[in-house]
């Protein structure tokens, strides 16, 4: 088969000589050699081709290759006798992508033979690639899958790092009344913390059972490979929780503001009111188009009034002063 046909995307050969680069459905079919370490195929887990390939050549578990054929599978580790099945969410950099969303790599091993399905891009995976053109070379699938989840780690990282700035200048925002960050914002990183905790909360209990649980596919001391990079994703987790508990502090802070402004609003008209609600009876009642009105025709009447409302306003106003109301 073409190295152009469906479903095929690369895959590479590890052994004493050296590493070779298969092109083809056809050679990545070829039994392994006796000296041959480890073989690589990375496949399109949507192509009818990918898929009919896998049930027919790789003598994968039909259990491990209907889990990893999912459309929707979350993060997760299962094995299956000698098969093993890891399923990661890597941070989605393809262009005009939300980093977010991310993409689903799972990843299918055997002695000697892993096979990784994308449905979308995973950068990751095309840097590991892009490493073993370059000279990298891997003895036993612990090593590889330890390299691919510190890649799959890293831009989780550089995200979270991105997101914590944020929080950081938040922070200094929310403590200055005129640089108060907009609610739109801290719902959209809010928006941006709670996708990647959906997935990234079940990759770390994941990868944690893989290193920690024994079982046919890879030994203790390949286990022990994988130690390190569980780690990191537990770390990514707590710097995530910690992101989270901050976001949270910044919306109660924020929503206390916005309390204080509203109060010292209603406050304001309420003395507003106070002041100005006995002037307007007082004008009320001699606006009356009654006989009788106090100085109705004396030429300075309408003085007179106003020096009364402005001693009564002023009158009121050292009374609110002086029970310290204003």
């Amino acid at each position: 088969m073409a190295a152009s046909a469906p479903g095929f995307l690369f895959g590479f050969s590890f052994g004493p000589a050296g590493t070779k680069e298969l092109h083809s459905l056809e050679e990545a079919a070829a039994p392994l050699a006796q000296d041959e370490w480890l073989r690589w195929l990375h496949l399109d887990g949507m192509s009818s081709e990918a898929q009919e390939w896998l049930r027919q050549q790789t003598g994968m578990d039909p259990h491990a290759l209907k889990a990893a054929l999912t459309p929707r599978a979350r993060p997760r580790m299962s094995h299956f006798g000698d098969n093993l099945l890891i399923v990661l969410r890597a941070a989605n950099l393809n262009e005009g992508a939300e980093r977010e969303d991310l993409v689903s790599l799972r990843v299918l091993v055997r002695p000697r033979i892993v096979v990784s399905l994308r449905r979308s891009r995973v950068r990751a995976v095309e840097k590991l690639a892009d490493e073993v053109r370059g000279g990298q070379s891997f003895h036993e699938p612990s090593e590889m899958l330890a390299r691919l989840m510190n890649l799959v780690a890293s831009p989780l990282h550089d995200f979270l790092e991105e997101i914590s700035g944020k929080l950081d200048d938040f922070e200094v925002r929310v403590a200055d009344p005129d640089q108060t960050p907009g609610r739109t914002e801290m719902f959209e990183l809010r928006r941006q913390l709670i996708a990647l905790r959906k997935s990234l909360m079940p990759q770390r209990e994941a990868l944690e059972r893989l290193y920690r649980e024994p079982h046919d596919v890879l030994g203790p001391h390949q286990r022990t490979l994988l130690r390190e990079p569980s780690h990191r994703f537990t770390r990514l987790v707590d710097e995530l929780e910690a992101a989270r508990e901050r976001s949270a502090v910044l919306m109660e802070e924020m929503g206390m503001q916005a309390t204080e402004e509203l109060n010292r609003r209603i406050y304001l008209f309420t003395v507003l009111a106070g002041i100005f609600m006995p002037l307007t009876f007082l004008t009320s009642l001699l606006g009356m188009n009654l006989a009788g009105i106090p100085m109705a025709d004396h030429p300075k009447s309408f003085l007179v009034v106003c020096l009364i409302m402005a001693a009564l306003g002023g009158g009121i106003w050292h009374l609110l002063h002086r029970n310290r109301w204003v």
